[in-house]
């Protein structure tokens, strides 16, 4: 294995399919960014206004990370909701090195701690 796969996902399914692909035995990342949201009504003073709640959002929408080798890249097909794995200009899967996707993903750690 070489690396991660670039996966494109229809809208909103990013966790769907990183699911789908943890159920498969393989690895996947959906990154996302961590915020709190209130409800529209917490705008006056009520008891709703206490409320909080935690949204994931991803970071690069439609897109997720899976480490899938490339010679089992035919078992992701019959994934519901992925749409392709992105290619180069060459057709071939691209694949991010593993330092890079966890330099990534220190990165996004520390951004959601912060906040």
């Amino acid at each position: 294995m070489t690396g991660w796969l670039i996966i494109r996902t229809d809208y909103r399914k990013e966790h769907y399919v990183a699911q789908q692909i943890r159920n498969a035995g393989f690895d996947a990342w959906v990154p996302v960014q961590i915020i709190t949201a209130r409800p529209q009504i917490a705008r006056r003073i009520t008891a709703k206004a206490q409320l909080q709640t935690i949204k994931e959002i991803p970071v690069l929408p439609r897109r997720l990370f899976a480490a899938v080798p490339v010679s089992l890249q035919a078992e992701l097909e019959g994934v519901r909701h992925l749409v392709a794995i992105e290619r180069n200009a060459a057709l071939e899967a691209i694949s991010v090195p593993f330092n890079q996707i966890h330099a990534f993903r220190v990165e996004i750690d520390r951004e959601n701690t912060a906040a």
